[in-house]
């Protein structure tokens, strides 16, 4: 075996030549193994395992990376989808759906009574006359109310308050003065004749609420407040209403009317709307 040359320390401040003698010394203190000596470990043999490589999934829905190309992002882990809160509960077992009950219309049943100063034949000859050029349908009103629909358990009591106000007010002497066109809201248009002097009939009004204080209770609502005029038509279709108003302007001829009798009117109780009847005329 060859051993390695040990090359002795020169004073590498002083310059060499090439004609200078390489001295090779024997190196004492290093032991020397010969390759045939050493013993060679050999390892059990492992059965091949196949790797199976994956291939990558494709994104679905965006554009495909080209090979070579990174992305700086890094994917976001997946989640899996959780459902949103519905915005109400649903029934945890369905049951057979409430029947609904029927409502009364407004002015309807419960409220049995109401008071109104009937029309005479005259003036409702020529409401349906007014009526009929324009066909109208629906019932034409035939009483101005005083007293919105009411309950009351004091009937008795009532007559005699209602033949009390007769005394004090009646016969009432009013006027049809002029044609009388609204329109209430946005869509409800109304005609009819004003009354004269409108300050006497309120006046009345007022005189008979105060008589029957504490023998009615008013219906559910705001009522209306009476207004001086008799009523022609009411919630008139927009596309006649101005022909309505027309034609009872250019026929108009003003007119007195006296007031000689006031009527309590009852409606039978249920769904539909009500249908008035007399009960009491006073006096």
């Amino acid at each position: 075996m060859i051993k390695p040359p040990h090359f002795a320390q020169d004073d590498f401040t002083s310059a060499g030549s090439d004609d200078d003698e390489i001295v090779y010394e024997p190196l004492d203190d290093v032991t020397w193994v010969d390759e045939d000596e050493i013993e060679v470990i050999e390892l059990p043999e492992e059965p091949a395992v196949e790797v199976t490589e994956t291939p990558p999934e494709t994104p679905t829905g965006g554009a495909v990376e080209e090979p070579g190309e990174t992305s700086d992002e890094t994917p976001a882990a997946t989640t899996p989808a959780v459902p949103l809160p519905l915005p109400f509960e649903l029934p945890s077992e369905a049951g057979p759906e409430p029947t609904a009950e029927p409502v009364p219309a407004p002015g309807g049943p419960p409220c049995l009574y109401r008071v109104v100063i009937p029309l005479d034949e005259a003036l409702r000859s020529a409401i349906d006359a007014v009526r009929g050029e324009h066909a109208l349908g629906g019932p034409a009103p035939a009483a101005l109310e005083l007293i919105a629909p009411f309950r009351s358990d004091h009937l008795d009591a009532l007559a005699d308050a209602l033949r009390t106000w007769a005394r004090a007010w009646l016969p009432l002497e009013l006027a049809l003065d002029a044609v009388s066109a609204e329109v209430i809201g946005a869509r409800r248009y109304v005609a009819g004749w004003s009354l004269e002097p409108a300050g006497r009939l309120i006046a009345a009004q007022h005189a008979l609420v105060e008589a029957l204080d504490g023998l009615r209770e008013p219906c559910e609502g705001e009522s209306e407040p009476l207004e001086p005029r008799i009523v022609v038509a009411d919630r008139v279709p927009p596309h006649v209403f101005p022909h309505l108003v027309a034609d009872m302007q250019r026929t108009f001829e003003p007119q007195e009317w006296a007031v000689t009798a006031i009527a309590l009117e009852e409606a039978p109780p249920g769904p539909q709307p009500p249908r008035w009847s007399v009960r009491l005329t006073v006096p």
